[in-house]
């Protein structure tokens, strides 16, 4: 079936890669120019007639770019819930395929969800099209992201958790040109004593920013970047302290 581009949401929530990807998008742009015919896009209309895009959205990109009036859908019926539990499966066998992210994101869309987040790992990995020891790895690291400390900033968990499921000793510090940032708190630690052994430097130099540890002792200096104004926001205690 035929159906008019602007019919066609696709900024509705119903997308579950991590992002598109748009070589592949300007490369279906210039196929379907040259007159190259795709597979119909998966679309489910509601009974408001409200079309949700499930499958073909780098197709549906290619075409408002280069202004095609319609595209071949197979319309389905259901809501947006319906088409986003069809697209957290789509690309499996067909299509661009999934990266490593997409399919992350995928399971991310059942676990954040208050009803299909209830699912266990297999029944996920099944709608995901993933295996189940993918969904627990996801599940295990979504849970450590969450029991991070109340200040670890909402936008930063993800990156609490990667550094913490790498087995290191995640921290929030605070970079004058990207703003705040996870570290891992050993390797930073190991990597200003090298380098204050290497200049051979033994005290903190005025104005360093002196990391404490959860007991309140110092944890370690960052001489070179005293200049700048760092400061370090460590876990649990999250003190900081500025000479």
């Amino acid at each position: 079936m035929k159906i008019p581009i602007e019919l066609l949401d696709t900024e509705s929530g119903t997308q579950a890669r991590a992002m598109l990807n748009m070589d592949t998008v300007r490369e279906y742009a210039e196929a379907m120019e040259g007159g190259a015919q795709f597979p119909p896009l998966v679309v489910f209309r509601d009974e408001n007639d409200n079309m949700y895009v499930a499958d073909g959205f780098h197709r549906a990109k290619a075409a408002i770019m280069i202004d095609l009036p319609e595209l071949d859908c197979d319309v389905r019926a259901g809501d947006r819930r319906s088409a986003i539990l069809h697209a957290v499966g789509a690309n499996a066998d067909h299509g661009l395929p999934r990266t490593i992210a997409d399919k992350r994101a995928a399971v991310m869309r059942m676990l954040d969800d208050q009803e299909w987040g209830k699912r266990n790992d297999w029944q996920i990995s099944q709608q995901c099209c993933v295996s189940a020891p993918f969904v627990k790895a996801v599940r295990e690291k979504r849970q450590v992201a969450e029991d991070a400390p109340p200040d670890v900033p909402h936008d930063l968990r993800e990156d609490w958790a990667d550094v913490a499921d790498k087995g290191g000793d995640p921290m929030v510090m605070t970079d004058p040109d990207k703003g705040k940032v996870v570290v891992d708190a050993d390797e930073h630690q190991r990597r200003f004593e090298r380098e204050r052994a290497e200049a051979g430097d033994s005290q903190p130099a005025k104005g360093t920013v002196v990391v404490e540890g959860d007991d309140g002792d110092a944890g370690g200096e960052l001489p070179h970047q005293r200049a700048k104004g760092i400061a370090i926001d460590r876990h649990a205690a999250l003190s900081t302290t500025t000479i």
